[in-house]
């Protein structure tokens, strides 16, 4: 009698564990059940956002390279007109007076370094060059450094 008791307090303990870790189980199934679900939509959202980011995108190059196509043309052979015009006045220049030692150019701004003998011949540089309006730095050392630059 007291072994068929202790069974049934066996199967009781049994059952209501079982019972239990259904429960549990059918908490945590639906619990994942709706984040998969709220992932799901998230994931959606997230690719249509994507989506519209990249046709935003699109858009904006497209335009920019519109808008970039009529302005650099015009711009850039009216910079390399300039640079080259002064390029040639600089190169006619006596070359034991005057050396070019860096240039660069860009679509906004030209920009000429170099070195001169002496003042009066940086001075003449600044004065044959006025025409195109540059600013022009001098710095006087053993000889005077000069940096040419003009900018849109």
């Amino acid at each position: 009698m007291f072994s068929n008791l202790k069974f049934l307090k066996n199967e009781k303990k049994v059952k209501l564990k079982n019972k239990n870790l259904q429960i549990l189980t059918s908490i945590f199934l639906i619990f994942a059940l709706v984040n998969l679900f709220f992932y799901n939509n998230s994931k959606r959202e997230l690719q249509n956002l994507k989506l519209e980011n990249a046709k935003l995108i699109e858009k904006i190059s497209e335009n920019k390279s519109k808008a970039k196509v009529q302005v650099v043309d015009v711009e850039e052979k009216d910079l390399t007109k300039r640079f080259n015009e002064v390029l040639n006045i600089l190169l006619d220049e006596k070359s034991d007076d005057i050396l070019i030692t860096d240039y660069y150019m860009d679509n906004q701004k030209i920009e000429i370094r170099g070195l001169a003998r002496d003042n009066e011949k940086a001075l003449s540089l600044k004065e044959k060059l006025k025409n195109f309006n540059p600013s022009i730095s001098l710095d006087k050392k053993d000889v005077v450094y000069f940096i040419i630059s003009m900018e849109e």
